[in-house]
């Protein structure tokens, strides 16, 4: 699909040139392309490419998961991860109303662990990783009440894990949550005729 950048921008309330920088730094996934006589085309998002996106969040996560159970008591993520604790516990008080506040919460959660890796490549993938999965909740509104309440569960038993120092246990619950993550993905896609 062609994109009109002035029309984009327009929509958007932002510079063309923003648009231009953000289309660039997606250009390296392979989710949009430079048009030989200029401009952009999105190339669309397919269930492989899911899949292959979902492997590589996984090489990631897991990773960032058992580096946080090497880290010392006097390191900034247990303050943060004390805080997520709490906001996923204000959130399951408040599931019925206000499950749509997850998808923040969840890319917040996701950030918050992944930031411990310093590596300035795990940075930009997790640009195009937040982009795909933290915003595919809007796809499928189905059943998105328990499918989130299920995910702030998994949450806190990865919270507990890596609490816990327990380096298998943290990776296995992070597995375990992304696995269930790509499986969520990848219904959106078929309910949406994307995949």
């Amino acid at each position: 699909t062609p994109l009109n950048i002035a029309q984009l921008a327009k929509q958007f309330s932002v510079p063309p040139h923003l648009l231009q920088e953000f289309l660039a730094s997606l250009g390296q996934f392979g989710l949009v392309e430079r048009r030989p006589r200029g401009g952009w085309r999105l190339l669309g998002f397919t269930a492989d490419y899911a899949m292959e996106l979902s492997e590589f969040r996984a090489l990631l996560e897991v990773n960032a998961a058992r580096t946080v159970t090497t880290l010392p008591d006097t390191h900034p993520i247990w303050t943060a991860i004390d805080d997520l604790d709490r906001a996923h516990l204000h959130l399951l008080s408040r599931i019925d109303r206000d499950f749509r506040d997850f998808s923040r919460l969840d890319e917040k959660f996701h950030a918050t662990i992944s930031a411990v890796v310093k590596n300035r490549f795990v940075t930009d993938f997790q640009k195009v990783i937040s982009l795909i999965f933290h915003y595919h909740y809007q796809w499928d509104k189905q059943s998105e009440r328990d499918r989130n309440l299920a995910a702030i569960g998994e949450h806190r038993r990865i919270i507990a894990t890596m609490r816990s120092r327990d380096t298998n246990a943290a990776q296995a619950a992070m597995q375990a949550h992304l696995a269930t993550s790509k499986e969520t993905l990848i219904a959106s896609l078929r309910v949406n005729h994307l995949g």
